[in-house]
C-alpha cells in the first residue's frame, strides 16, 4: 500500500542558507496522474505504513479538483519553491476523511518533511496520493499542503466522490 508520493526533480544550488520567497511559490500542476515509477522507499514513522515511495516524477494529464474515489487513481499537484539555498525543507501533509487500516488502525492525516534540491534558485517537487486499497478510496475533502518551518506555501483541496 501506498501512503504519500513525492516526485523529487532538482539537484543541485549555490547557497548555504534556507531562504525563500513565499509570494512566489506557486502550484505548477495538479489533478490526476498515472501511478509514476517508484525509485526508493523513504522510511517515516509518522505514516500509517511507516513509509513515502519516491517517484521520478508525476505528470497530471487530467486537471481536475475531483476525484473517482478507484484503486489505481494517483491525484495531487506539483509545486515550484524560489530560494537562493542548494536544499530546502519542506513539509509535506495530507489531511483527508478518517480512514481505517485493516487491522483497525485510524487516521485522517499523513505529514513528513524532507529536503527537496534547488536548481537555479527554483526547487521543483510533487505530492500525490495512490489508492491501491478499497479501504483507502473513502469520499470527502482531501487537502494537501505544503509548509517550511510551518509557514504554509501552498494548498490544493480535491473531492473524492
Amino acid at each position: 500500500m501506498r501512503k504519500l508520493l513525492l516526485s523529487v526533480a532538482l539537484i543541485s544550488g549555490c547557497a548555504s542558507t534556507e531562504h525563500i520567497d513565499f509570494s512566489s511559490t506557486k502550484i505548477s500542476q495538479y489533478g490526476i496522474s498515472p501511478a509514476a515509477e517508484t525509485v526508493s522507499i523513504y522510511t517515516q514513522a509518522e505514516e500509517p505504513n511507516n513509509q513515502v515511495l519516491i517517484t521520478r516524477s508525476n505528470e497530471f494529464t487530467q486537471k481536475t479538483d475531483i476525484v473517482p474515489a478507484k484503486i489505481g487513481i494517483q491525484f495531487g499537484f506539483c509545486f515550484e519553491i524560489k530560494s537562493n539555498s542548494s536544499s530546502i525543507s519542506i513539509t509535506r501533509e495530507i489531511k483527508h476523511p478518517k480512514l481505517t487500516m485493516p487491522n483497525g488502525t485510524e487516521f485522517s492525516s499523513s505529514k513528513y518533511t524532507k529536503k527537496i534540491s534547488v536548481k537555479d534558485g527554483t526547487a521543483e517537487s510533487c505530492m500525490a496520493y495512490l489508492f491501491e486499497e478499497s479501504w483507502e478510496t473513502v469520499a470527502g475533502r482531501w487537502n494537501f499542503a505544503i509548509y517550511h518551518n510551518e509557514k504554509l506555501l501552498a494548498q490544493k483541496t480535491f473531492i473524492v466522490q
